[in-house]
């Protein structure tokens, strides 16, 4: 079966997938997943599936119009401090209305809680504590949703009323923007033009580039196959080193380290640098934990974030909203 790891648990619950044995488990080196990666399948300590991509957060930037506020399209910033300080060379104004966005975080729709998650992770925080329960009304999860906030509302690197960071991005207008691999292969189908170079996630000054995975497409077998023998040794087969380097590009990057360093994936990337930061970032990628009904976690999240920009909710408030929602969700 192909499968999204966000679907873990409900599969999981209804006895859809088969749990991996521990014998494929060898065969196929689990030691070789990365952590955060492979985790979206676990529940347990079962394995019911299996990534064969990573699909980790990375900063976007465009080269020309870094060149144009006098910054080293080569040197992309490392900090988060380091990208308020080109973020406020790169926003213009016009009469008071933002022409230009230093950096388009996300203030509405889907992933737009994706950079708070991972400025949690950086901070020592994390979305779910260690029993499954929601953290996010906790000391450091304000101050993370604080700093977040921050980026718009006091150092105004963007606007909520600004084009969406992935169409500024796009018309030229957005500095930087944050995404996934799978958007550098939309701006050069669609914008072949574009000039735009990719840098790990922008960390905590003295931290690591953390990001937050939500889980990665992937295999498992189903529970009520027939030939489950045989589907389990397709499972394995499709886990292989050599199937994940044959699969690489299909989506995102590679879920197996020891895949990254393979020649063949190295030819293939040779004439693509900006992969480098994908390839790197699966190492920093933590999995959010088991959200159990992510669709509906992400919604409620996001109404929350949308709250802070468009109604004006405080961060002390929004952060209780989200907490209680979430244990809603969660029941832990």
């Amino acid at each position: 079966m192909h499968v999204h790891g966000s679907w873990t648990t409900k599969f999981v619950d209804a006895k859809v997938w088969e749990p991996v044995p521990e014998t494929v488990l060898n065969e196929i080196q689990i030691g070789e997943w990365y952590e955060g990666v492979a985790n979206a399948y676990k529940r347990d300590g079962k394995y019911y599936g299996l990534p064969y991509a990573s699909n980790t957060w990375a900063l976007y930037y465009n080269r020309d119009l870094f060149a144009q506020a006098g910054l080293d399209p080569e040197a992309p910033p490392v900090t988060w401090v380091d990208l308020i300080t080109y973020g406020k060379k790169l926003t213009k104004f016009d009469n008071g209305k933002m022409v230009q966005s230093g950096f388009g975080l996300k203030t509405k729709g889907t992933h737009s809680m994706l950079d708070y998650f991972a400025i949690l992770n950086q901070m020592g925080g994390t979305v779910l504590d260690e029993n499954g329960r929601p953290a996010l009304d906790t000391p450091v999860a304000k101050e993370a949703l604080s700093f977040y906030v921050s980026l718009v509302k006091e150092h105004r690197l963007n606007d909520p009323d600004f084009l969406p960071g992935d169409e500024g991005f796009a018309q030229g207008k957005t500095a930087m923007h944050t995404a996934g691999s799978w958007f550098g292969d939309q701006m050069d189908l669609q914008y072949p033009d574009l000039d735009y170079g990719v840098a790990l996630m922008p960390r905590v000054e003295g931290g690591l580039p953390l990001t937050c995975d939500i889980g990665s497409w992937g295999w498992s077998v189903s529970a009520r196959s027939k030939n489950k023998d045989a589907a389990m040794r397709l499972f394995a087969f499709l886990n292989t080193r050599d199937a994940h380097v044959a699969l690489f590009g299909v989506e995102g990057m590679p879920a197996r380290a020891d895949v990254v360093a393979d020649p063949r994936i190295q030819q293939l990337v040779a004439g693509k640098p900006e992969l480098d930061a994908f390839m790197q970032g699966a190492e920093y990628s933590m999995f959010i934990g088991d959200t159990i009904d992510w669709p509906k976690f992400e919604a409620a999240i996001t109404a929350r974030l949308e709250s802070i920009f468009y109604d004006n909710v405080s961060v002390d408030e929004a952060a209780a909203g989200m907490q209680k929602d979430a244990e809603k969700i969660i029941k832990r």
